[in-house]
């Protein structure tokens, strides 16, 4: 039954690790995005120039695109350090299943030797 438990909780710690990869992972394709859009220009009129348009880039899409990618990189952060703590728990609970069937191992092999202490025991007694 601890050995089942245990299993559960690696399956579930399993799953949390792969979901914050999977959002670091979305996380990350949205500062790119943010980070390509920082670069586009656009055109704008302006007499001054010939054909009366130039090409620029919006001061203030660099300052939205610019605090998003820093919402974005907070987001990170606090899912890396979710992710941290699911696979160290994870980890864990891999150790602990290991400890677990090592001394099942040793549980069953220890049944057929006391078998035999007892029959030498009484055997002994037997002689005395």
């Amino acid at each position: 039954k601890q050995k089942s438990f245990l299993q559960q909780k690696e399956k579930f710690y399993s799953d949390d690790v792969v979901r914050y990869d999977e959002e670091l992972k979305r996380i990350s394709n949205n500062i790119s995005t943010l980070s390509n859009a920082k670069s586009q220009q656009i055109q704008v009129r302006d007499t001054s120039v010939v054909g009366g348009v130039r090409t620029t880039i919006s001061t203030s899409e660099l300052r939205m695109a610019a605090k998003r990618i820093e919402v974005e990189e907070e987001n990170r952060k606090g899912v890396q350090s979710k992710r941290e703590v699911a696979s160290d728990s994870l980890q864990s609970i891999q150790l602990r299943i290991l400890d677990l069937e090592s001394m099942e191992g040793v549980s069953s092999e220890l049944g057929p030797l006391e078998y035999l202490s007892g029959l030498l025991d009484e055997k002994r007694r037997c002689w005395e």
